[in-house]
């Protein structure tokens, strides 16, 4: 699977910084690097009142705390 599509939530379906919610992303990652994925594509539709390119900014470090280069 060449693209993978990553959202995060935290309690109540709020949305989240990829990284900073509810979703294990330990065990995505392993399942991302078994499938072969080449590109994630980050998504949040709401940034509750944050500045979108600072979420933006934390879910790739997240993302490359977690072994994605």
């Amino acid at each position: 699977i060449p693209c993978i599509h990553l959202k995060d939530y935290s309690y109540g379906r709020k949305m989240a910084v990829v990284g900073e919610g509810n979703i294990n992303f330990a065990a995505v990652a392993a399942a991302c690097e078994d499938a072969g994925a080449e590109y994630l594509l980050v998504e949040q539709d709401n940034c509750n009142g944050e500045d979108p390119f600072a979420c933006l900014r934390r879910s790739y470090q997240n993302l490359r705390a977690y072994g994605f280069r």
